[in-house]
């Protein structure tokens, strides 16, 4: 089933590039070059990013490699926009992200639309580099109605069974998942209260990244990742939140 009314506030699909140590153009240079290719078509150049959240790739002895997040300071980077599709495309030093504000229009539009339409004029740029990972997150926020609990829409956050009277005051919490053979999945939950005491927003966070593997080309792997990250969100969301997206 595909959702209609998502109450996502994001999503993206980022492709993450091991660079040669022989690439002689600066990132500045080849920077300017995708953004010229790409004002013809509507985006602009909103900032540059001298810190990243970014998803460390960790080796593991056997199976897929873990993905940790963090926030650093990072390598330069440039958020191009396209204010009229509410679609963005940010280049790095070994990295491209396509992202979706809301709405959503679903994965098969947003492949067909930004992604596959993009990548070539990116390949053009002819960086030395070799595919190493792709990600796909989806980034969930909503708030709650009046008598509504986090536990109506997600069913890893357990009411306290002993204590039905005990109200859920604040929760964080990131969940990390190993899919054999190639693919880790990341699952980050926040429930934080409104001014008034109950807890109003919340905000999932479902992330997946499958690493290259023989044979497998960038598509394979896109489609690993966001088959990934589409079932940790239907793993976590109840009947409710599912119905109410419909």
């Amino acid at each position: 089933m595909e959702y209609q009314n998502h109450f996502l506030r994001e999503a993206l699909c980022a492709f993450r590039y091991d660079v040669a140590p022989d690439q002689a153009e600066p990132a500045v240079e080849y920077f300017h070059r995708f953004y010229t290719l790409l004002k013809e078509r509507g985006f602009t150049a909103h900032q540059q990013q001298p810190f990243e959240l970014s998803f460390q790739l960790e080796n593991k002895p056997s199976g897929p490699e873990a993905v940790k997040s963090e926030v650093s300071k990072g390598q330069p980077s440039l958020v191009l926009r396209n204010e009229s599709t509410g679609y963005a495309i940010i280049i790095g030093v070994g990295f491209l992200s396509f992202n979706c504000l809301k709405p959503y229009p679903g994965w098969s539009v947003f492949l067909d639309e930004l992604v596959r339409p993009f990548m070539p004029l990116y390949r053009e740029l002819g960086i030395r580099q070799t595919l190493r990972a792709v990600q796909m997150a989806y980034i969930n926020e909503f708030e709650l109605e009046s008598g509504e609990t986090a536990h109506d829409y997600l069913s890893h956050l357990l009411p306290l069974a002993d204590l039905p009277d005990a109200q859920l005051a604040g929760h964080s919490s990131q969940s990390q998942f190993i899919l054999p053979p190639n693919t880790t999945v990341t699952l980050q939950t926040r429930v934080t209260p409104g001014q008034l005491g109950p807890c109003s927003r919340v905000l999932l966070e479902c992330n997946a990244a499958a690493t290259i593997v023989e044979s497998a080309d960038e598509w394979t792997l896109a489609g690993q990742a966001h088959a990934a990250a589409r079932a940790a969100f239907t793993s976590v969301a109840t009947p409710k939140y599912k119905s109410s997206i419909v």
